[in-house]
C-alpha cells in the first residue's frame, strides 16, 4: 500500500477505528503517514469543537425564515421548503466552520517538513515547459531577477554536473518559493532546487530539520540553513542528490 492510498482511505473514514487492516499495518511502519494521521485527527477535533459552539449568524437565519415564509403556500409545501433550506443553511455553516477551523489550525501550526517536501515534489511532478519566468544559465542574472520578487535573499549556486536552465516564483503551501531548474548531464535529468523562508513552526523541532523522501521514482532532500529552507527534487540516486546538496550548502553564505 502506498502513502497516498493509505491517506485517502483514512480521510474517507470518519473514525480511526474503522480504517481497513491494511491501512493500520501501513501506519504502524510509516512515520510520514503517522504525522499525517496526527494532523488530520487534530483538524477533526477542532472542527467538532467549533461545530458544538458555532451557530449560523442571525442575518442568515432571518433570510432563511423569510424565504420559507414567502414560498410556503400550504403546510406540506412549507415543511418541504423548510427542510430543504434548513439543510442548505446547515451545510453552508458546517462548510464555513470546517474551512475556518482548518485554516486557523494550519496557520497556527504551520507546515511540517514532511508536508512541505511533499508539496515540493508535487510541484516538480507537475512542471510543464513554458511555466518558467526567466531563462538564463547565468547565476548572477537570475539572482538579480529574484530581487524584489521574494521576501528573502536567493543565492543561485553552481550545481555539479548540471547546467542552470531557468527559474520562477511559485506558491508552495501558501508561501512564496524561489524555484531554480538545472539540467543534469548525462541523461538531461531535470533538477529542481526550491528556496523559501523557514516557517516558524520549524522552530518547534527538537533537532535540526533535515529530511530525505522518495516518491514515485523521485528523491528529495530538505534542510534549513540561515533562516531558509532548501529542497532538491530529481529522479537521481541518493548519492548524486547528496553530492549536489553538499555543494549547494557550501555555496550558501
Amino acid at each position: 500500500m502506498t502513502c497516498d492510498e493509505c491517506r485517502q482511505l483514512f480521510v474517507l473514514e470518519e473514525e480511526e477505528q474503522a480504517v481497513p487492516v491494511a491501512v493500520r499495518d501501513h501506519l504502524a511502519t510509516c512515520v510520514g503517514c503517522q504525522n499525517f494521521l496526527q494532523e488530520q485527527t487534530a483538524v477533526r477535533d477542532e472542527v467538532r469543537k467549533l461545530a458544538q459552539s458555532e451557530h449560523a449568524p442571525e442575518p442568515l437565519r432571518r433570510q432563511v425564515r423569510e424565504i420559507i415564509e414567502s414560498r410556503a403556500t400550504g403546510r406540506a409545501q412549507f415543511l418541504r421548503h423548510r427542510m430543504r433550506l434548513a439543510g442548505i443553511a446547515a451545510a453552508m455553516v458546517l462548510v464555513l466552520v470546517g474551512f475556518l477551523a482548518t485554516r486557523s489550525y494550519l496557520f497556527q501550526r504551520g507546515p511540517t517538513p514532511d508536508h512541505l517536501t511533499q508539496q515540493f515534489i508535487s510541484d516538480h511532478l507537475n512542471y510543464l515547459p513554458g511555466r518558467e519566468q526567466i531563462i538564463s544559465d547565468s547565476p548572477q542574472v537570475i539572482q538579480k531577477w529574484f530581487e524584489g520578487r521574494v521576501d528573502f535573499p536567493v543565492r543561485v549556486p553552481q550545481v555539479p554536473i548540471a547546467t542552470l536552465e531557468d527559474a520562477r516564483v511559485c506558491d508552495i503551501a501558501g508561501r512564496k518559493a524561489a524555484l531554480l531548474h538545472y539540467r543534469h548531464k548525462p541523461g538531461e535529468t531535470l533538477i529542481s532546487l526550491f528556496v523559501t523562508a523557514e516557517p516558524k513552526s520549524f522552530e518547534k523541532e527538537k533537532h535540526p530539520v533535515a529530511l530525505v523522501k522518495a516518491y514515485q521514482g523521485y528523491n528529495a532532500t530538505l534542510w534549513c540553513q540561515r533562516g531558509l529552507v532548501y529542497s532538491l527534487v530529481a529522479s537521481l540516486d541518493d548519492a548524486s542528490l547528496r553530492q549536489i546538496e553538499e555543494s549547494v550548502k557550501s555555496q550558501v553564505p
